[in-house]
């Protein structure tokens, strides 16, 4: 089956959609005149939602000087580059937002020195994931377990598919130093019984390399989904399911049809409430989970309330959450901004 993903909700959309110049932002700039006086910009230069998207995730940061020429008419008229921060995107970045934002009063032509320092507008989300290990995350360095193991067309019950039952469930699942698995804890329900079964039975088969900590192989608690899905029912696009927390660890599907599952990565999760506004967003970047700065977080909402007819849909599988609202959907869920599918390496059989 094609590879299906849910990225039309993604962190794409804040790419230099809203500038967020209320809000405190993390990134700075410096400019100093060529006569050593200070020479403040004439309005904010570069917001959060200007930060390169792969550098959020690849957590870049760093400062880059460049010299300018100020022409008669306030505007940079030339630049060079002065001292880079190490990272391509962020140069790049920074002489474009330089070149086109940058603006003096008119005054006689000078030269200036720029230094931006970029910040990631991110904070690290150990809270997140310690819930889910069972103990603190923070100064650990920490390898997730690996599932080998894959689902099987079996798995999904031809009854559940006459019956068209399909959902989301997730599950917090024990891996021993062995890579075998311990106990299994259900988080939110498909919201069918014979799947969440289903579900408990193939992840207590699983064989898995054993997480680390430290590089040393640990006994840890993570989160998983596991989804079944009726295959017309993915014409349109992946369903979003309501969550109760942020599932960080992995993501499996199987579609009836399937000889066997796929798996899943997502790469952010944010939280609705019950306005339909977002007020948290947490990525996966090259240092772990993160939330977003509040501009961020703002822009992405706004973004997600003026995607188009056609854009994502929402589910409302789960018996975990309460404060049910009027439209059925829970008054709090946490949900992909989207998925894709990766590959996964199997372990030999028997």
């Amino acid at each position: 089956m094609s590879a299906r993903s849910g990225t039309a909700l993604t962190l794409a959309l804040l790419l230099g959609a809203f500038m967020t110049s209320a809000a405190a932002q993390s990134t700075t700039v410096s400019i100093v005149n060529e006569d050593g006086s200070a020479a403040p910009p004439a309005g904010p230069l570069i917001a959060d939602t200007d930060y390169p998207l792969e550098s959020l995730f690849a957590a870049e940061e760093g400062t880059v000087a460049v010299g300018v020429q100020i022409g008669p008419d306030g505007k940079v008229s030339a630049m060079q580059l002065i001292k880079s921060s190490g990272a391509a995107r962020l140069d790049q970045q920074a002489g474009a937002l330089i070149r086109t934002r940058l603006a003096f009063p008119p005054a006689q032509a000078h030269t200036a020195k720029v230094e931006v320092n970029w910040k990631l507008p991110l904070t690290r989300a150990d809270e997140v994931s310690s819930k889910m290990l069972g103990f603190s995350a923070a100064g650990k360095s920490i390898a997730l377990p690996v599932r080998e193991t894959r689902m099987l067309s079996t798995d999904y019950s031809l009854l559940s598919i006459k019956n068209r039952e399909q959902g989301e469930g997730a599950f917090r699942v024990q891996i021993l130093e062995s890579g075998e698995t311990g106990d299994i804890e259900m988080i939110d329900s498909t919201g069918h019984k014979r799947l969440d079964d289903s579900a408990r039975a193939y992840l207590k088969r699983s064989k898995h390399r054993p997480g680390t900590v430290d590089g040393k192989p640990t006994m840890m608690w993570y989160s998983t989904t596991v989804t079944f899905a009726i295959a017309d029912s993915l014409k349109s696009g992946p369903l979003r399911y309501c969550h109760s927390q942020p599932i960080i660890g992995d993501m499996v599907e199987l579609a009836s049809g399937d000889t066997e599952s796929g798996a899943l990565k997502t790469r952010q999760w944010f939280h609705l409430i019950a306005d339909g506004t977002i007020d948290d967003v947490v990525v996966l970047t090259q240092q772990g989970w993160m939330h977003m700065s509040a501009p961020l977080v703002a822009a992405f909402s706004k973004a997600a309330g003026n995607t188009p007819a056609g854009g994502p849909s929402y589910g409302v599988r789960t018996n975990s959450l309460q404060s049910v609202r009027r439209d059925g959907r829970p008054a709090s869920c946490w949900y992909t901004g989207g998925r894709d599918r990766v590959s996964v390496q199997m372990l030999p059989p028997g």
